[in-house]
């Protein structure tokens, strides 16, 4: 197999007065011979050309050539023609090739004929292949091989051509014409002469025969001579083509054309580019080319075309597009007119247009000469998908998270494909449902949406985030809470929100952690504010477990009523003030103590005249009547004193000594801060059993305490001088 490649520069045109280009194609471009027999053109548009040195393949750049070399029985191809299952089939002076695209077969028996010259190739309607030799007629179903010859009615074994008419009858043409009804042959007499040459059928099932004498036609019924051969000369084959044009090859008068009308049109070598007036064979592709097999070589006679593009072909909600159409095979100048099916016309080369519906573009072009082509093409336009989303709340505090419900659709019979979130922040999500949080800001969420035209259509929304308010600080001021912020407050305990606890300050009506949390006018709402634990006590008595050594001269004495339950050396379980208040310059105290399962509610007052300004300790001295008699318990036999330390009272009345802790609640160290510092103070910190852990004399208005070495919980710092007495509350944590 040999292959060449195309040599443009050494081809011959020649242009008609019809405006069709004739392009020569021989050896020096590729073919294997100047002597082609026979064209054939297969479905991929490769031109098929039979000599008598082999096959040569045209692809319109590359040319191939197959010789016995690559499975030819013979060089000397004489009829190729293509079935409709695109297999070649190649007859020659010595039988039949196929060839299927990538197989070469053989067959050098044709049934009963051995090594047949095999000069004409038909294929039927039913699929079956009529093979012409110069042994007769060798038919083939795909399974096996069928002869007919003179004896069963051929009017001669030297068959020409072979065609089946629009009625399934099979012609034959050899010295005279017969014809196959599927039964039987027979020759009907014609009157159109001997030594027939062609037959083929044209688009009204009329036969057009050729002979040694004249062209004719025959209709079912009557016979008609159109030429006398001797005005066109010797007739090779004859084509009718899907116009109804007739072509007829001769051997000396080139190319003769009748059309629909019988107007003759002749192409030589005098009146046109044909390579050669001795014409053997033609082809003609899906452009309407034609192809010529000649003694001279190949001969294409190109009809004027045009190539239309539209770009682009296919857009969404509207078409902007560029159209352009290419002539070929024509003499400029050009005019163009182009219409559309939305009416629009126009005579510009190469108009821009906007389509918003599907529109087909259609030009006509007309060179020169006056010849015409016309092309088409189709603009598509879809419409886009309609996209729509909810969000399940579009305003919120920082930290705001949003579900998102997509409810787009596309037009059908388009689907939807691709989606994609924006929030805005930076993050993209591809879920059709997502869930998105944002932090503070206003925030463009855009959701697109694809569909399987590729068209995209996006909807947006606005987010609103606002910041969370600032976090408020609360200090405690003697019997109250206080926030630092002005408004929203809402007070809380460690059960839950306190009603109606919405000022700024907050009076604690009992014992609890406490916090406040602020709300703004957007509605939100801070963080949880600093926790203060506060202890309860009427007029911020502070409690004190702590054995005294040498009552003071303001302490009460109490006897109790009933007897006493234990003996000296014991002490008791729990002392504590269960309340006070202060009527007629007294202050009442209620007591509580408890010693084992046993409950004492006792009472005492004191004249507050009698407090110094500051902090003070009262007294407690407890007096039980003991008697011990044989194991038993009397009363009034023995007194004996028992003293335990009760209670501080803070700002009864104001100090002029001013003592602040910090920081409080401490980790491990704390400062002590005297204003107005004026003599020195001994400090003692006292446990909540009244265990004193800590020591010092404090001399500086500021003086740091290590509480390092002691475990967390609540201490009590005590600070004493000659005219001053101080308790405050430190907590340390870990």
């Amino acid at each position: 197999m040999k292959t060449k490649l195309l040599m443009l520069l050494t081809i011959f045109f020649w242009l008609t007065s019809e405006a069709q280009k004739w392009i020569n194609y021989k050896t020096n471009n590729g073919l294997v011979s100047d002597t082609v027999f026979t064209v054939a053109i297969d479905a991929q548009g490769n031109k098929w050309f039979g000599t008598p040195k082999g096959v040569s393949k045209f692809n319109d750049t590359i040319w191939k050539t197959y010789t016995t070399a690559d499975g030819l029985l013979s060089n000397n191809i004489q009829k190729i023609r293509v079935d409709k299952n695109n297999k070649v089939w190649l007859g020659s002076n010595k039988g039949l090739n196929t060839f299927d695209g990538s197989t070469w077969m053989s067959f050098t028996a044709l049934g009963s004929f051995s090594n047949p010259s095999v000069i004409c190739i038909c294929f039927d309607s039913k699929e079956n292949v009529w093979i012409g030799t110069n042994l007769g007629i060798a038919m083939y179903d795909g399974k096996v091989w069928k002869n007919f010859t003179t004896s069963d009615g051929l009017s001669s074994n030297y068959i020409t051509a072979i065609a089946e008419d629009k009625n399934g009858i099979i012609w034959a043409t050899g010295y005279i014409t017969s014809k196959y009804n599927g039964i039987l042959w027979s020759s009907p007499n014609l009157q159109i002469g001997n030594q027939m040459s062609s037959v083929s059928v044209d688009k009204q099932n009329t036969k057009w025969l050729c002979s040694s004498e004249m062209l004719s036609t025959f209709d079912n019924t009557n016979t008609k001579t159109i030429a006398n051969i001797f005005m066109i000369g010797p007739i090779n084959y004859l084509l009718c083509d899907a116009d109804n044009n007739k072509w007829l090859c001769t051997s000396k008068g080139g190319v003769n054309k009748y059309n629909s009308s019988n107007q003759l049109t002749t192409f030589s070598t005098s009146t046109s580019g044909i390579a050669n007036n001795c014409i053997y064979d033609i082809g003609i592709d899906s452009k309407s080319n034609k192809w010529f097999g000649t003694k001279g070589g190949v001969s294409e006679l190109a009809n004027i075309s045009v190539t239309v593009s539209a770009d682009p072909t296919e857009s969404c909600d509207m078409a902007i597009s560029n159209l352009s159409a290419t002539p070929s095979n024509g003499i400029a100048p050009y005019t163009y007119a182009w219409t559309s099916s939305a009416g629009i016309s126009t005579n510009l080369v190469s108009p821009v247009v906007i389509s918003k519906t599907n529109t087909t573009y259609t030009v006509t072009i007309t060179d020169a000469t006056s010849a015409t082509a016309t092309g088409s093409v189709a603009v598509v336009v879809h419409q886009k998908p309609t996209v729509n989303f909810s969000a399940d709340i579009v305003s919120g505090c920082t930290r705001l998270t949003v579900q998102f419900t997509d409810s787009s659709s596309a037009i059908a019979p388009a689907i939807l494909t691709n989606c994609k979130w924006d929030f805005g922040d930076g993050t993209i999500d591809i879920a059709r449902n997502p869930k998105h949080t944002f932090v503070q800001g206003k925030y463009i969420v855009t959701h697109w949406f694809d569909d399987s035209n590729r068209c995209t259509n996006i909807k947006r929304d606005t987010i609103t985030v606002n910041p969370l308010p600032a976090t408020p600080v609360i200090t405690q001021n003697n019997d109250s809470l206080i926030s630092d912020a002005p408004a929203g407050n809402q007070w809380y305990m460690a059960s839950g929100s306190i009603a109606k606890a919405t000022n700024a300050f907050y009076i604690p009506q009992a014992t609890d952690d406490y916090y406040v949390i602020t709300t703004d006018n957007n509605k939100c709402s801070s963080n949880k504010s600093n926790v203060i634990h506060f202890n309860y006590e009427l007029f911020s008595i502070d409690t004190l477990y702590a054995p005294i050594t040498q009552p003071v001269k303001d302490s009460i004495t109490l006897t109790l009523i009933d007897s006493c339950l234990f003996n000296y050396t014991q002490s008791m379980d729990t002392f504590y003030i269960a309340s006070a208040q202060v009527s007629n310059g007294k202050m009442q105290f209620n007591w509580v103590f408890k010693q084992g399962v046993k409950t004492y509610n006792l009472s005492s007052s004191i004249d507050v005249s009698k407090l110094q300004n500051g902090y003070n300790l009262i007294y407690l001295t407890i007096q039980c009547n003991i008697t011990k008699k044989k194991g038993m318990l009397l009363k009034n036999t023995f007194a004996a004193p028992y003293t335990i330390t009760i209670l501080s009272i803070e700002n009864i009345k104001q100090s002029a000594l001013n003592v602040k802790l910090y920081p409080n609640p401490a980790s491990d160290k704390f400062t002590i801060q005297i204003d107005n510092l004026k003599e020195a103070y001994t400090l003692e910190i006292l446990n909540t059993t009244g265990q004193v852990v800590l020591n010092k004399r404090i001399t500086n208005s500021v003086e740091q305490v290590d509480l390092s070495g002691q475990a967390a919980g609540v201490y009590f710092v005590k600070l004493q001088s000659v005219n001053n007495s101080v308790v405050r509350k430190i907590v340390k944590q870990n």
